[in-house]
């Protein structure tokens, strides 16, 4: 959640990011979710969507995504009990039609983030990939 937020509100700061199960759209999250999720919210949002529609606009990455310049690496679980799938698909759907750097990796069988060794493993190695390519972007390598 942070990468995305820090990615589309800071975007002149990042040369990339690796987002893990993040919520694309509080808003959404907040209606899907179960009553500890929007518990968690309302204490720390202060409020539902209705009473503090402007602040969950403003803390959801979807609602910035035309500021995003830096490439961006999605894994997304999809099973995921408390990240859906469908809004993470919605908004690398959108970054793609935007032309935005945006790769999304649906995990086969796993939820918020990955249980089985060998696709922690693999996550593990496709992340550290994709970091150093976006170091080496930066530094002209």
């Amino acid at each position: 959640y942070l990468t995305l937020l820090a990615l589309t509100t800071q975007p002149d700061d990042w040369a990339g990011g690796v987002a893990i199960s993040p919520p694309t759209d509080l808003t959404a999250m907040y209606r899907s979710d179960d009553a500890h999720y929007r518990a968690w919210c309302t204490h720390f949002l202060g409020g539902p969507p209705e009473e503090k529609r402007e602040l969950y606009r403003d803390r959801s990455p979807i609602n910035h995504l035309e500021r995003l310049m830096a490439r961006l690496l999605i894994l997304a679980g999809e099973n995921d009990p408390i990240v859906t799938l469908q809004p993470v698909k919605e908004f690398a759907e959108e970054a793609k039609k935007r032309g935005l750097p945006v790769d999304l990796v649906v995990e086969r069988d796993e939820g918020h983030g990955s249980l089985r060794n060998v696709n922690a493993i693999r996550d593990t190695v496709l992340m550290l990939e994709r970091l150093k390519s976006f170091y080496e972007s930066q530094i002209g390598r």
